[in-house]
């Protein structure tokens, strides 16, 4: 691993954290909670309801059968002349 041989001359500046803003987060957990508790009340609001139904046909579509790939014809395997 490289470890520098020299320290860094520059002094670390270190950023005062930043303070949420305690109404901001007592409301987030107020609604936190009420989903909870609705969560809790019916399950199936969990359910999982995408955009798109991919199992799903089109009125006219139908299946068709799946199609084996190309088999390639045999190749006739040539040999090296007999050495003397």
């Amino acid at each position: 691993m490289f470890t520098p041989s020299v320290a860094c001359p520059c002094p670390l500046v270190r950023l005062r954290s930043v303070k949420n803003d305690p109404k901001l987060v007592a409301a987030a957990r107020e609604l936190r909670d009420r989903w909870l508790e609705r969560v809790n009340a019916d399950p199936s609001l969990l359910t999982s309801q995408g955009k798109y139904d991919v199992g799903r046909l089109a009125k006219d579509e139908t299946v068709a059968p799946p199609v084996a790939p190309p088999v390639a014809p045999p190749v006739a395997i040539r040999q090296l002349p007999q050495a003397a």
